[in-house]
């Protein structure tokens, strides 16, 4: 017998049929995929600000290593910001780390140790701060400097022979709570803990939203990655420096800044 039925796609007259979305379902798929982009476009920004963070840890604990390093061989004082050369230099920290900026033969290694990558994806403005990083400039490259040394503790100074610093500089030994006391971290300068030359005195909070304090920054998710004179590093936030001048020297800025 004869069968009358006829299958769906079933060529007609050598053609085959076939079933298509329509415009308004694929504008359907369309919107789902850009709001399922749009949820996780934060959660995937997010992980990769983790993983600068991660690596500005990284980059502090290896500088305060080192930093601890140059005052095992001098004595036990805390490295002066400058003592003839700038911190960042072969013949200061780069003596006890294998990277520096800046040498006497003019050169630079590992100069990434000294660079935050989140700083580099902030947006910036004319007055936020971050754009006012200093820049070191060695065997014809720029290099920006993303951390800076607590200049009222690592202050800056001469060696002379036997004698001790132009500058009371304190042993590390001496400092009476060394977990409290702030050593290095994010900053907008080689030297933080300080308002000279800021484009706003105090800077409390950047153009862009990313706030500093005296000259501290704090660009992880407005935290700072802070190391201390005992060792350790971790994370801290605006209301967790003094709420006066770097420059006094009792309470919580006594701790905070000087080891007091």
């Amino acid at each position: 017998m004869k069968n009358n039925k006829t299958m769906l796609n079933t060529p007609v007259h050598g053609r085959v049929k076939y079933q298509c979305f329509t415009l308004i379902e694929l504008l359907v798929v369309i919107a789902i995929i850009a709001i399922l982009a749009g949820m996780l476009l934060p959660a995937l920004n997010s992980a990769r600000e983790r993983g600068r963070a991660s690596n500005c840890v990284s980059n502090v604990k290896q500088l305060l290593s080192a930093s601890q390093s140059y005052s095992a061989a001098n004595d036990d004082f805390v490295m002066p910001i400058y003592r003839g050369y700038q911190w960042y230099r072969e013949e200061m920290i780069g003596s006890h780390l294998n990277a520096f900026l800046q040498s006497k033969d003019d050169k630079f290694k590992n100069p990434k140790l000294f660079h935050c990558e989140t700083q580099q994806h902030q947006r910036k403005s004319t007055n936020d701060g971050e754009d006012w990083n200093i820049t070191v400039y060695s065997a014809g490259q720029h290099h920006k400097i993303s951390y800076g040394l607590n200049c009222e503790l690592h202050l800056y100074a001469s060696w002379t022979g036997a004698e001790a610093f132009d500058q009371k500089i304190k042993k590390i030994g001496k400092i009476k709570q060394p977990t409290k006391t702030y050593s290095l971290g994010d900053a907008v300068s080689w030297a933080s803990c300080n308002k000279s030359y800021m484009p706003a005195a105090e800077g409390i909070y950047s153009g862009d939203g990313h706030p500093y304090y005296y000259r501290i920054a704090f660009r992880h998710n407005k935290k700072n990655n802070a190391g201390w004179i005992d060792g350790h590093v971790s994370q801290i936030v605006r209301a967790d420096c003094p709420d006066v001048a770097p420059g006094n020297t009792t309470g919580h800025a006594g701790i905070f800044y000087h080891g007091n």
